[in-house]
């Protein structure tokens, strides 16, 4: 994939994740190879795009010493630790226009229900990370909107359950986002 599209989001995305990995299960030098190949292709770009600035803070984090940021941390923690315990809420995540032009609208909104009677869950706390767009701080809210005005291609969210016990479920979705298109003169 590198050879074949080295300026593409979709590989710019894939580096950005697999740093992330890395960096979580505390491999920081492979986490860092993969943040500064998204810093290099990003030099001279302007506006810097999101994805630069979420390396270069999560390459800030690494040479800190600190742990991923907590919202994040949490997500990866939930999605990816081995439990054993069973599960009893279901959280689903969805992107309202998962296919939005360039500074469109894009809603993220979750629905979390326990799973034995279908019942919705109100007394929840939401962590949202990745790729958040204009609204960078969606504090505690089971849904919120953005738009995305730097690059182009795949935007990645997630976001974290978090009940009275501790974290509950994990998800993420993604939204693509397009070009503007020309108007045909109209």
């Amino acid at each position: 994939m590198a050879e074949g599209f080295p300026q593409s989001q979709d590989y710019i995305n894939s580096l950005y994740h697999l740093g992330l990995l890395s960096h979580w299960r505390k491999d920081t030098v492979r986490a860092e190879g993969y943040y500064n190949k998204i810093l290099d292709r990003a030099k001279g770009v302007e506006p810097k795009p999101e994805i630069a600035m979420l390396s270069e803070y999560r390459l800030t984090e690494i040479r800190d010493g600190r742990d991923i940021e907590y919202n994040l941390k949490t997500f990866l923690d939930t999605v990816f630790a081995a439990t054993k315990e069973k599960k009893y809420i279901e959280l689903g995540l969805y992107a309202k226009s998962p296919k939005a032009h360039k500074g469109g609208s894009v809603k993220y909104q979750t629905n979390a229900y326990v799973l034995a009677t279908g019942c919705l869950q109100q007394d929840f706390s939401y962590l949202w990370s990745g790729l958040l767009g204009d609204n960078q701080a969606p504090f505690n809210q089971s849904e919120f909107d953005t738009s995305y005005t730097d690059l182009l291609g795949t935007k990645v969210v997630n976001v974290v359950l978090v009940g009275p016990s501790g974290a509950i479920a994990g998800t993420v979705e993604m939204a693509e986002i397009y070009p503007l298109e020309a108007n045909n003169g109209e």
